[in-house]
């Protein structure tokens, strides 16, 4: 239901969406690397974002993460805006699932936010729509 309104969507409301959906997704990052339990310091500095048209092929990262350490464009669109926060670290998933739940919880505590984004988005599109 939500995909088949956000195709009817207009140009500048797909703007807004894209500028709201971002930020969600930088205060996702904020949040979890915030939380980030920290050992040597690696996993914090390699949690990153990525969204479509960025142009990076992983997400920009701090030291003492490795470059490729950030997280990857999945290259695939799977709808016309996306934003993608996380870590390549192998052990980050561990962590997360069994230790810290991190970056779990980050989204938790900003998941109404983006769902608020993609309801506006939505109600706009469907007036716009008919």
């Amino acid at each position: 239901m939500i995909a088949n309104n956000l195709r009817k969507v207009d140009i500048k409301t797909r703007r807004k969406g894209r500028e709201g959906v971002l930020a969600v997704g930088w205060m996702i990052h904020n949040d979890a690397k915030y939380m980030c339990p920290v050992l040597s310091g690696r996993l914090r500095a390699s949690t990153s974002v990525n969204w479509s048209g960025s142009g990076l092929s992983v997400g920009k990262t701090q030291s003492p993460a490795k470059a490729e350490d950030g997280i990857k464009n999945p290259g695939q669109k799977l709808f016309w805006f996306w934003v993608a926060v996380g870590t390549n670290v192998e052990y980050a998933e561990k962590v997360d699932k069994f230790s810290a739940p991190y970056l779990t919880g980050a989204y938790i505590m900003n998941k109404a936010k983006f769902m608020a984004v993609v309801g506006a988005m939505t109600k706009q599109g469907l007036r716009g729509a008919f």
